[in-house]
């Protein structure tokens, strides 16, 4: 039986493969320049996005993934990428921040030690 808009074993692996690598990879990438997301885009939390994406790429890894529904699903796979990958910069750099006034801080309460 023939089911229309649906995707067969073979073509869902072609196309269901590649974007789970991509969209895996993209979350691990570490990006060095802060994102120019709005607030808006980034509203979800981390841990939420997270969730939402892997049971993304459960659906693309099951054998009923709708044509139909294929751009829809990568698309927002895509946003929750991004959405991550902007906490993850962000994060970073409010630690760093965080890291640095603690240095400064413990070099200014050192200051007083060497010069006495």
């Amino acid at each position: 039986m023939i089911h229309r808009n649906r995707l067969s074993p073979a073509s869902r692996q072609l196309v269901a493969r590649p974007v789970i690598d991509f969209v895996e990879f993209e979350v691990k990438k570490k990006s060095n320049t802060p994102s120019n997301d709005s607030e808006a885009d980034v509203e979800i939390g981390f841990a939420p996005a997270l969730d939402e994406l892997r049971e993304i790429l459960e659906h693309l890894d099951r054998d009923d993934v709708d044509l139909d529904d294929l751009s829809a699903l990568v698309r927002r796979a895509a946003e929750l990428v991004k959405s991550c990958r902007h906490k993850l910069v962000k994060t970073e750099a409010q630690v760093q921040e965080i890291i640095g006034d603690l240095a400064a801080d413990l070099e200014a309460l050192e200051a007083p030690d060497k010069e006495g």
